[in-house]
């Protein structure tokens, strides 16, 4: 798991402590499938970059 501000990937998270699995997303008022590839090739990008994120933050 990880969240827009988090500094850490938390994981794994084994299967019995998961309480749900989301499947679409609504954001401004659309709704975004989940297994949708655009949506996965968004989430692959933010995981590649994301180390890049709290470098940017640290120049402010």
């Amino acid at each position: 798991m990880l969240g827009d501000a988090q500094t850490w990937i938390k994981g794994p998270i084994e299967k019995e402590n998961v309480l749900a699995d989301v499947t679409t997303i609504m954001r401004k008022g659309k709704s975004i499938e989940c297994r949708n590839h655009g949506y996965q090739f968004i989430v692959e990008l933010w995981l590649l970059l994301h180390p890049s994120y709290y470098i940017c933050n640290s120049l402010k």
